[in-house]
């Protein structure tokens, strides 16, 4: 589809389900929809529609035609994507930055509920000299190791952590790269997790390096509707390390998500 701005997104639409909510899967930096397979299968065979998308910059997606960056506008593409095929109040799925997405979405717009995948509350970046130059080494292996634009498989069995991120910096845009790692640096939704209304599931791996335990406890505090589930000795990538894990939590709270 076209954004307003013209940007060419790639979506992937499986509209068969005729239960009710629509799920939206929104993938985080350096990534596409694939690091979601597993979860899209998962919601696939409980009967929903579901539709998932290469953010701007990443997989088949063009980068902002116009390179603005913010999460708020990620939320409005989120929205147009959710108008353009008429979905009403999806359930947002976001694992990472795509987990922020989905609570900047859910914080101004309805939804039938969130999942939140390994996503903070503000950025842990300022500061923290350490985080800061893992943030630098990110960035200028991007501007080193760009190759093209390509719908790599992040979901492929056996990829080791070096090489899902080697294909990050290899096959996403470094203009989306520099654009997320901008407000990732600068972020705060702290004001905004108290106006969620919907019921959230936050799943953290406890060895995130992103991510305090303080983090998630705010996190669980401020978001009225809120259930935390901690996966002891993972890190950031659950989704892609321990799939099964994943859609096992989501399941035990099917119920809470959806209202049935």
């Amino acid at each position: 589809m076209l954004l307003k701005d013209g940007t060419r997104l790639d979506v992937y639409d499986f509209p068969e389900g005729s239960r009710i909510p629509a799920v939206v899967l929104i993938h985080g930096d350096g990534q596409n929809h694939t690091a979601l397979m597993p979860l899209i299968k998962y919601f696939l065979g409980k009967g929903h529609p579901v539709l998932s998308y290469d953010r701007p910059g990443h997989g088949l997606s063009e980068p902002y035609k116009d390179k603005h960056y913010s999460y708020a506008r990620f939320a409005e593409t989120e929205k147009e994507i959710v108008d353009y095929y008429k979905i009403g109040k999806p359930l947002l799925v976001g694992n990472s930055s795509g987990g922020i997405i989905a609570l900047q979405y859910a914080a101004k717009y309805d939804v039938r509920g969130v999942v939140c995948i390994n996503a903070c509350d503000e950025t842990p970046v300022k500061g923290d000299p350490q985080m800061e130059g893992i943030i630098e080494n990110y960035l200028a292996g991007s501007e080193k190791s760009f190759v093209k634009q390509e719908l790599f498989d992040y979901s492929r069995k056996g990829l080791s952590e070096e090489e899902r991120s080697l294909a990050a910096l290899k096959h996403t845009h470094p203009e989306a790269i520099r654009g997320n790692v901008k407000v990732f640096r600068e972020f705060n939704l702290c004001k905004e997790l108290p106006k969620i209304k919907s019921p959230v599931l936050l799943l953290f791996g406890d060895k995130d390096p992103f991510i305090s335990k303080e983090s998630m406890q705010r996190m669980k505090d401020k978001i009225r509707k809120s259930k935390i589930i901690v996966f002891e000795g993972y890190g950031h990538n659950i989704v892609l390390d321990e799939p099964v894990k994943v859609i096992s939590a989501i399941e035990e709270n099917y119920s809470f998500l959806v209202h049935e």
